[in-house]
């Protein structure tokens, strides 16, 4: 073992479907361990899978082996679903393979660190911030120390950046701003000029906390001509909220005017922080487009979920970034406290009239949120979210806990023993799948879905339908589809990629019948587990490797032999 090298991992999968950004948290911290003379390699997983030959490597060659489970851009909104049980499986290979010290850094340890020392065997887990300490912990070497180590704030005060040469940027990707088609945009990179969120939306997990650290304008732009020296082409600023510092704002637009860089600059912040003359210096200094962080045009809504602004001055500001020739987006969220459907079908029609560009999602409860305090913690939620996400934690295979830790997390009993199988006899049954991915209109899609269910009913004794939705998210008609299915009187089984937890709710108290409805929420939360495990069981004859599929559809299309026929809608 070399005692001067350390390996950094980005575990698979954490990334998000339409991007994929460099491990800025990682490279901070190889920059530091690098001032100390240590050699550092970093395993961008997400790019490329280690081979054995790697594995093997893994064993003897490094001292160290930090694994991140949630980088920079989605420290707040971390994976909890199959991402982090793939992240878990990753570090008890390592665990089990190396004699390396683990050390387990990101935020689902910072809010469970005694739990991720249990699931993993790691041999420290940071708390918060871990670029300093990271290297703290690596420097120090004192065994008896305990496994919880707080994070080290203060990157800021140091004017190190973050070490770029330890990836290249080609392989790196967002979506473009100007497309509400969520087009790739390589040669993609993130910048952090600020840490902390002064403000207390309940939806939110603020990692950082509410006290701001700024970095200079100087360090910033330094940083920017850096990654575009690597090749960067865009560049998009993971601050919880820009230009919160007027003042850091105005300094660096001198300096990108001044000293002019060939990249497109693209920042997320409120509605509230922003004027015409700001607008317009952003624009000169090569900004091209603002995300605002709306979440809905509802006021009661906002209210709700303690945003702290107005309807009115969400739009007065998307017009203002328009007007001075800037792009305008919008982060919107479906399921949010006092939101309808239609209150949600209003925010979409506005933003598509207006023709700005949009994202929705879904809304998942985190745990160090207010939210998730509320509506899990106080028990006023019908839906268990804390204890499921324990459970999905264990995997099949060794556990690095005993059988009373285990106990004492309520995940053991239920997963250690054998599942018992449910076959289905092929040639008694006639089963028919029905996908549907990314619809617009609920009534064209019962239209579709009631001839389907004619065509296949016709001159069949027993019959079972098999319903496939993808990416139903984008869609507000989905509980109005699940009604209907309801009231059909034949065996159907929904699986859909829902995370919404209170969304999954109301679905569920609306079937009847012989429905069944599976989900992220109600299975383990994700929807490559609905396959490993529902689908398992409802064809057990099958061999199911979760490895090969990538989503609900990818899985329906390497197994249509199952099916007697089968319905793209």
């Amino acid at each position: 073992m070399e005692s001067d090298r350390i390996l950094l991992i980005i575990p698979p999968f954490l990334g998000g479907r339409y991007f994929l950004q460099p491990p800025l948290g990682l490279l901070w911290a190889a920059s530091f361990l690098k001032r100390e003379g240590f050699i550092v390699d970093l395993f961008d997983l997400r790019i490329k899978k280690l081979s054995i030959d790697e594995y093997e490597s893994i064993k003897h060659k490094y001292s160290y082996i930090v694994i991140c489970t949630s980088e920079l851009d989605i420290v707040q909104n971390y994976p909890i679903d199959y991402r982090l049980q793939y992240t878990i499986s990753l570090c008890r290979r390592i665990k089990e393979i190396t004699i390396s010290k683990v050390i387990i850094v990101g935020a689902i340890g910072s809010i469970y660190p005694r739990e991720m020392k249990l699931f993993t065997g790691a041999d420290y887990i940071v708390v918060g911030e871990w670029e300093i300490a990271v290297k703290n912990i690596i420097i120090d070497r004192i065994k008896e120390k305990s496994f919880i180590q707080n994070g080290v704030r203060g990157i800021f005060d140091t004017s190190i950046q973050p070490d770029f040469d330890l990836v290249e940027l080609k392989n790196y990707f967002g979506y473009s701003i100007s497309s509400n088609n969520n087009s790739y945009s390589y040669y993609w990179s993130i910048v952090q000029a600020s840490r902390g969120c002064p403000y207390n939306c309940s939806f939110c997990y603020n990692f950082y906390g509410n006290m701001i650290q700024y970095r200079s304008a100087l360090d910033t732009y330094l940083d920017i001509k850096n990654q575009v020296e690597h090749g960067a082409k865009t560049i998009f600023f993971i601050d919880n909220i820009f230009g919160l510092k007027a003042s850091f704002v105005y300094e660096l637009c001198d300096l990108l005017i001044n000293e002019p860089l060939d990249v497109d600059l693209i920042v997320q912040t409120r509605s509230d922080l922003l004027n015409e003359d700001i607008l317009r210096l952003m624009k000169k200094a090569g900004f091209i487009g603002i995300w605002l962080g709306i979440e809905s045009f509802d006021n009661s809504v906002l209210k709700a979920c303690k945003k702290n602004n107005t309807s009115m001055t969400n739009k007065h500001a998307l017009k203002l970034i328009q007007d001075v020739g800037l792009i305008p987006a919008a982060f919107m969220i479906q399921g949010l406290p006092e939101q309808s459907s239609a209150s949600t079908r209003n925010d979409l029609e506005f933003l598509n009239n207006e023709g700005i560009r949009y994202n929705l999602s879904s809304l998942l409860l985190r745990p160090g949120s207010d939210l998730y305090k509320k509506e899990i913690e106080d028990k006023k939620s019908c839906i268990s979210f804390e204890q499921p996400w324990k459970k999905a934690l264990l995997l099949k295979g060794k556990s690095f806990m005993d059988d009373k830790e285990a106990d004492a997390l309520d995940v053991h009993k239920r997963y250690s023993r054998k599942r018992p199988s449910r076959k289905i006899k092929l040639n008694e049954i006639k089963k028919y799948a029905i996908s549907i991915n990314k619809y617009k209109e609920s009534s064209d899609i019962c239209f579709y879905i009631i001839n389907c269910i004619e065509k296949m009913v016709q001159n069949e004794v027993k019959i079972q339908i098999y319903v496939f939705f993808e990416d139903f998210f984008e869609n507000i008609y989905f509980e109005e589809i699940i009604k209907y299915f309801s009231d059909i009187d034949l065996p159907i089984y929904i699986f859909s990629d829902i995370t919404n937890v209170l969304f999954h709710s109301a679905v569920l108290s609306t079937l009847k019948g012989q429905v069944r409805f599976y989900s992220d929420l109600s299975l383990k939360g994700n929807k490559d587990y609905i396959l490993l495990d529902e689908l398992d069981l409802l064809f057990s004859d099958k061999t199911i490797n979760i490895a090969k599929y990538n989503s609900i559809t990818d899985w329906l299309n390497n197994n249509l032999i199952i099916f007697d026929n089968v319905f793209y809608l």
